[in-house]
């Protein structure tokens, strides 16, 4: 491992601690957490089931699933 990787690898591992600790204030689980037990952080239902892959995508960078990714994403028309 690069010296550049190993610098990236912890930028990202600060950035899922405070994603994390973000999640954990305001859903009282962690997003690696509902990540672990295929839930949702917000409302801590099954998360296993997305309309397309840049859902699933969504799940796992936010732990949101697809109902609560689409009551927070609302498509404007």
């Amino acid at each position: 491992m690069t010296e550049a990787d190993k610098d990236l690898k912890k930028v990202d591992d600060k950035m899922v601690e405070a994603v994390d600790l973000v999640a954990k204030k305001f859903f009282g689980q962690t997003r690696t957490q509902a990540l672990d037990t295929h839930t949702c952080v917000s409302c801590h239902k099954s998360a296993t089931k997305f309309k397309d892959e840049k859902s699933a995508t969504e799940w796992r960078i936010t732990g949101l699933c697809q109902k609560c990714q689409d009551n927070i994403f609302l498509e404007e028309d």
